[in-house]
């Protein structure tokens, strides 16, 4: 495989993981003004980020886990993706509802997913690239993950008034699903020279 390609893949992982925590640093305190949440609630939305904090307890065990031998970094990876596709599709039925407990449940689960797949797609860039190749995949992640920030939480924010809440959840979905795709049929089995 192509390195060019290796790195757009690996781009478009991170674009995805960085959708949901711009969803939830932009776009939900938001959604949850206008539903009427309390400030104090509103404050509180930074505790959805959890799982960016403490993905260290559990990156060994995703790092090193026995299952899927050596597809196991994509096995994480697909997982992680259908779940959060998952998610999304949940917060899409619940975003104008105005039940806050599903729709941070699912920001939380979102959230949740696109931090593990961030230690997998880590140890996949690790297990595919050597040294020299390691700086350009960096800027991949970096700037991946920034433009599904600005994505998640800048783009879907002002196409919001046209799509509303729950079309801002489907956009994310249609964006993973595209990706989750795209990963499913790209060969990654052999490291780059």
């Amino acid at each position: 495989m192509k390195r060019e390609r290796v790195y757009l893949t690996l781009a478009s992982l991170y674009i995805v993981q960085g959708l949901p925590f711009g969803f939830q640093a932009t776009a939900l305190p938001i959604v949850m003004r206008q539903q009427g949440a309390s400030l104090t609630a509103i404050g509180l939305l930074s505790l959805l980020s959890l799982p960016w904090i403490c993905k260290p307890l559990w990156a060994p065990w995703v790092d090193r886990s026995p299952f899927g031998g050596p597809g196991r970094r994509r096995n994480w990876i697909l997982g992680s993706q259908s779940l959060l596709l998952l998610a999304c599709l949940l917060g899409a039925l619940v975003a104008d509802s105005g039940d806050h407990t599903l729709l941070l449940c699912a920001v939380f689960v979102m959230n949740l997913c696109a931090a593990t797949q961030d230690i997998a797609v880590d140890g996949l860039a690790v297990d595919l690239l050597s040294g020299g190749q390691l700086g350009p995949a960096n800027a991949a992640q970096v700037v991946g993950y920034k433009v599904g920030m600005m994505f998640g939480g800048g783009l879907l924010v002002w196409a919001s008034a046209w799509i509303g809440w729950s079309g801002l959840f489907i956009a994310i979905a249609v964006i993973i699903a595209a990706v989750l795709v795209h990963f499913w049929t790209c060969p990654l089995e052999e490291k780059l020279s």
